[in-house]
This record gives structure tokens, C-alpha cells and sequence, in this order.
């Protein structure tokens, strides 16, 4: 990019990156000028989960308001150029062939898991578990989430067309591109 003057600048990129954790979020911006990376405009928000009816789930739709609330007051100065969005894994929401979400995003602390790895380890002991994933197997993790709705004889994953984990999933209400 040059100024005017004959002189080559670097361009500024400039992106956005929340961070959630299980009580909270923090959004920054980034400044990169292909040598340097600056961070600035720290946001803090609260996550709070939501029990409802013996159930407990994470407000993704009060998160999804945090980002934005936090884009917006970010493209107010900048153009932001790239969002990124980290959390933790074992969470997901199943979308239907249209995209729509289809129930809300459980908890990973949800009780519908309580019992489930005891159910599973009848089905296959720890070690072939560990050796077919990769991970220990924990009742707050992505398969006995999973493996709950079979033992409820629940439909949804009949349902469900995606499944998007936390990330993606607000990536995706952001961007409208699955990915």
C-alpha cells in the first residue's frame, strides 16, 4: 500500500476473537501488520446457563448477542476483517436440513448423561472406547451426549441434518456458512 509519499506501508489487518469460557466470554481485537500483532478493545460478558425444567443448557443466543454487541461497537472504528471464536469442545447444536436449529444447545453438566458412560461401558469396555475416539470417556464429553438420545429413544438425531460444535455453530449463526 503506498501513502502518497513513495512509501511502501504495511496493510493492517484487523480481526476479532472471542474466547468463552463456562461463566464468561472476552472478545478482543487484533491488530496485525505482517510483523506485529496487537491486541486491543477487551470485552468481558458474563455466560450463564440456563435450568430449565431439570434441563440445563448454555444461552448460545445470548453469547451470539455478546459477539455481535461487541462487533458493532469493534466496526464502528475498524472494518473487521476476521472473526474468530474459541470454547470449549463437547458442546453442539444439531441443525435440521435447513439449518434451523432444532433444540436448544444442552449443558454439558446436563443430567441426561448421568448414568450413560456406566450404559455404554455394557455396550464397550474403557479401553476399545478410548482406542475408537482417542479420548477418555466422560460423562460431560461429545459421545455420551450423543449416546443419551439413544437411550432416551429420542428422534432428534433421526432429525438432524448437522451437527456444528460450539464454535461453529456460532460461526455459522454469524456467517450463515456451515463449515
Amino acid at each position: 500500500m503506498n501513502n502518497g509519499k513513495g512509501i511502501l506501508m504495511k496493510k493492517k489487518l484487523i480481526s476479532a476473537a472471542a474466547d468463552l469460557g463456562a461463566s464468561g466470554g472476552k472478545m478482543a481485537k487484533g491488530y496485525f501488520d505482517g510483523d506485529n500483532l496487537i491486541m486491543s478493545d477487551i470485552y468481558t460478558f458474563e455466560n450463564r446457563a440456563i435450568d430449565i425444567q431439570s434441563a440445563f443448557y448454555w444461552d448460545v443466543f445470548g453469547l451470539y448477542n455478546s459477539i455481535t454487541d461487541c462487533m458493532a461497537q469493534y466496526a464502528a472504528v475498524d472494518e473487521i476483517e476476521s472473526v474468530a471464536i474459541d470454547t470449549w469442545g463437547a458442546s453442539y447444536g444439531l441443525l435440521d436440513r435447513r439449518g434451523r436449529l432444532l433444540e436448544p444447545v444442552y449443558h454439558y453438566r446436563d443430567i441426561r448423561t448421568l448414568h450413560t458412560v456406566e450404559h455404554m461401558y455394557q455396550i464397550a469396555d474403557k479401553q476399545s472406547l478410548f482406542e475408537m475416539t482417542g479420548c477418555q470417556c466422560n460423562r460431560t464429553y461429545t459421545l455420551p451426549q450423543l449416546y443419551s438420545y439413544v437411550e432416551q429413544e429420542s428422534l432428534i438425531l433421526n432429525q438432524a441434518s448437522t451437527m456444528l460444535f460450539l464454535p461453529d455453530l456460532l460461526e455459522y449463526f454469524l456467517s450463515g456458512e456451515i463449515s
